[in-house]
């Protein structure tokens, strides 16, 4: 039940935030969607065993219901990397893996992510621009 709760209100609030705002960048909304599954499939472990799984589903179905211009991309990434991370999720759960360990990491992964993302979304506003060589009408077609 507490994956059922948890997968829908995150994946209520994340469709919110890619629909009704601007904070996600066009750019960054695959990797946002997919770091907030991990979140979603690691907070649901932490408060109940089992459960991260089911928490994992409905934040997906949540999210199907997107209607905006983006899902196409969205979908793509999806299909790209539903197959890496449903192998690592067998791999995990054949390796009986420790929940705990990864307790301890993940603030400071969060924080690498952080100063990656804001770092690579500075650097990508303060590029030049590529100028054209007719900016105000269309270029004329060359003549032979």
């Amino acid at each position: 039940m507490i994956g059922v709760a948890l997968g829908a209100a995150c994946g209520i609030a994340v469709k919110m935030l890619l629909i009704k705002t601007r904070l996600i960048p066009v750019s960054g909304r695959s990797i946002f969607t997919l770091g907030m599954l991990f979140f979603v499939f690691f907070v649901s472990e932490l408060l109940a065993s089992e459960s991260g799984l089911m928490a994992v589903a409905v934040f997906g179905l949540a999210l199907s219901t997107i209607d905006y211009r983006d899902k196409e991309k969205l979908l793509s990434f999806k299909e790209q990397i539903s197959k890496i991370v449903i192998s690592l999720l067998f791999i995990l759960l054949s390796a009986h893996f420790n929940i705990t360990l990864l307790a301890e990491q993940v603030l400071p992964g969060l924080a690498v992510v952080g100063i990656k993302s804001y770092r690579v979304n500075f650097n990508l506003k303060h590029l030049p621009r590529e100028k054209t060589r007719c900016p105000e009408a269309p270029c004329p077609l060359p003549t032979p």
